[in-house]
């Protein structure tokens, strides 16, 4: 198992460019959405900055055991807890962060500047550290650019 916290998902993104820019070299201005914690609450989701209560319906964790009869036979399924939508704590409507309501996060659309280096390759990889979707008690996984070359009129480069 491991140790330490979780680190959110990745986002990877294919950046199409031209021979001459990787020829050349160049700067590409990317535009990015992410999930970013709410500043209002601190990404507690709660007006009052406290820790949200556990969850009555699953106990904290999530899930509920649904018993279902098929015609004489009984199941026992377990599904998401419909009271907290799985994730295990519940705030009250009253004491909801007016910034997020709840949810912890907030959408933040940020420019990246991309540097393309003279000679690059299509496949490399240009990693922002840090700055994919932010969730509360996680690490912060990165943004990753993927070159894409487009193909050209006149030349082909070699593989």
């Amino acid at each position: 198992s491991r140790s330490g916290p979780r680190k959110t998902k990745d986002l990877i993104h294919y950046l199409h460019v031209t021979l001459e820019d990787l020829y050349n070299g160049t700067t590409k201005q990317m535009k990015v959405t992410r999930k970013k914690l709410c500043e209002g609450c601190q990404g507690t989701g709660t007006k009052d900055g406290q820790k949200p209560s556990t969850c009555t319906g699953c106990g904290g964790s999530g899930a509920k055991v649904a018993v279902r009869r098929f015609g004489n036979m009984m199941t026992r399924q377990q599904v998401q807890c419909d009271e907290c939508d799985g994730e295990g704590e519940a705030i009250t409507r009253g004491n909801r962060c007016t910034e997020c309501h709840g949810a912890k996060t907030i959408e933040e659309k940020k420019i990246l500047k991309v540097e393309i280096d003279k000679g690059m390759k299509e496949g490399k990889k240009i990693s922002f550290t840090g700055e994919s979707n932010e969730q509360p008690g996680c690490v912060t996984g990165d943004v990753i650019f993927i070159l894409k070359e487009l193909e050209h009129k006149t030349f082909k480069r070699e593989r």
